[in-house]
């Protein structure tokens, strides 16, 4: 199907239940949108789904949910797409942008703005319920997700298990997360691992920032980050670092201290002070650059000077 310009609204859910292409003219140009209250607006419970180039709005009120993708232990779907697709999600109730149960689902240049002014915010909540079938694999690439919920969670990207023992694996690669709560939400995360073993979440790259943790691992779930940005760096749970979390080029004014209670740390002295290295360090070694005012960086200060 291809959809041209324009708004086209509905009152029910638009149930897809085989193999299907759904295009339109990009995102904010080709729009499908509903004011009613708790539906699933595109529900899909087939393999080899695709919508691309359109935006989806959902403002109803209730349980709604924006795109949905729930198939069963028995009917595992796979080969879901989404590519270029805006999902906005702004209603009282419990609101999500994408919600994937037993499917394999890839979606890249997506984005998913998801606001409660009531209740609890996912933007992408995936999950398995499969105790017999196949795993299940969700791919992110370069998608950018907001939520912000009100008196419960607010999540951006969220993998769990329920009650199976298949894998529920999410990969996120340069994708951006942000979480926020208007009224005192308990668990506000930019990235969750929950549910149990199986729920997966590896996550490649991107910045990801939520009001009580960017990255939260709970109950049993496995959640590991390679070179990721967190913006407030604040965690819970069991984490499993792969690479620095930097943020490009570093630049400091001021003090750098290390929270770890057992680590040195650096921090910032008088150029007159020759303290730092020879008296109270202990297996450490500190060394820079000295540089007179107005002169090129000619000498390098070794650890015994």
């Amino acid at each position: 199907w291809l959809l041209g310009s324009g708004t086209f609204t509905t009152t029910e859910d638009i149930d897809i239940t085989k193999s299907l292409y759904i295009a339109g003219c990009g995102k904010g140009c080709t729009t499908i949108s509903s004011s009613t209250a708790a539906l699933n607006l595109v529900d899909i419970s087939a393999s080899n789904v695709t919508l691309q180039d359109l935006s989806i709005s959902n403002t109803g009120t209730g349980t709604s949910i924006g795109v949905r993708a729930d198939c069963t232990a028995s009917t595992i779907c796979s080969g879901i797409r989404l590519k270029n697709v805006g999902i906005t999600m702004n209603g009282a109730g419990a609101q999500t942008g994408l919600r994937i149960n037993d499917a394999s689902v890839d979606y890249e240049d997506t984005e998913i703005n998801c606001t409660s002014s009531n209740n609890q915010c996912r933007g992408v909540y995936a999950f398995s319920a499969s105790t017999t079938e196949a795993a299940v694999t969700q791919n992110c690439y370069r998608s950018f997700v907001t939520t912000r919920g009100n008196a419960t969670n607010s999540i951006a990207y969220e993998s769990a298990e329920s009650s199976a023992t298949k894998d529920n694996t999410m990969n996120l690669y340069d994708c951006h997360g942000r979480s926020t709560e208007s009224a005192g939400g308990p668990t506000t995360n930019a990235l969750a691992a929950t549910g149990g073993v199986n729920g997966i979440l590896n996550v490649y790259g991107g910045t990801y920032s939520g009001s009580d943790n960017d990255v939260r691992q709970a109950t049993s779930g496995f959640l590991e980050l390679h070179d990721v940005v967190l913006l407030n760096n604040t965690t819970n749970g069991t984490i499993n670092y792969d690479g620095t979390i930097v943020g490009a080029n570093l630049y400091v004014t001021g003090t750098v201290v290390s929270a770890a209670p057992l680590d040195l740390g650096w921090s910032v002295v008088d150029q007159t002070d020759n303290q730092a290295c020879n008296t109270g360090c202990t297996n450490a070694c500190v060394f820079g650059i000295e540089n007179a005012t107005g002169t090129a960086v000619t000498t390098l200060v070794l650890c015994t000077d």
